[in-house]
């Protein structure tokens, strides 16, 4: 319901034009429409207010997907500073390394998002969002058996999730199952992932 998020954050906005969050908040639901100047424009009023990582890393997502991979690659690092035992950040900067056809720095990345990633499991073992993503990074650093164990974990922890579908459908192309990764990406569609990022994901 991305209309009326995005009527909710707005409204905040106004009540707290002083507070860095719902700005970040609303450029996070621009990003899931679509509308990247907005969610630009929204990430930098948060940054002006108060820098944050997730308005960083969203800024890198956009220059990401306008293959501005070095403007991409700074906004991942300050994210990385902020909060360097996100898997997510170190994930995102292994991919913009692959980009820039640094492929030792992008390894080195995704083992950091992994490591990450696995400290993170053993304070919640239920974070099915995280065993999603590391079923990514370990097929991107080539642990094909690893990488499918955890995306069918995560998958049949919250066989709802769009996200957690969507990660499988991701793990599951990198490894070679296309016809298996199509299948899973329609589910994942159905329940609601956003068809324009499927578009946007080179993976």
């Amino acid at each position: 319901q991305l209309d009326d998020a995005i009527g909710a954050f707005t409204r905040l906005t106004e009540l707290k034009p002083k507070d860095a969050l719902p700005f970040q908040q609303l450029g996070s639901m621009y990003l899931l429409q679509g509308d990247f100047a907005r969610a630009s424009e929204n990430y930098e009023k948060s940054n002006a207010l108060r820098p944050n990582a997730e308005s960083f890393a969203g800024l890198g997502t956009i220059a990401y997907y306008g293959e501005r991979y070095d403007e991409a690659f700074r906004h991942y690092q300050q994210a990385a500073k902020m909060q360097p035992t996100i898997a997510g950040h170190h994930g995102n900067l292994g991919d913009t390394y692959q980009k820039r056809g640094l492929k030792t720095e992008a390894i080195a990345s995704y083992r950091e998002a992994i490591r990450q990633g696995e400290q993170a499991l053993k304070i919640n073992r239920n974070d099915v969002t995280t065993i999603a993503r590391l079923g990514v990074y370990y097929a991107k650093v080539g642990e094909w058996k690893v990488a499918e164990r955890h995306a069918n974990s995560a998958a049949r922890m919250n066989p709802t999730d769009p996200d957690v579908l969507y990660l499988k459908a991701v793990t599951l192309a990198l490894i070679g199952q296309r016809d298996a990764a199509m299948q899973q990406l329609s589910d994942a569609i159905k329940r609601g992932y956003a068809k324009h990022l499927a578009r946007e994901d080179d993976d």
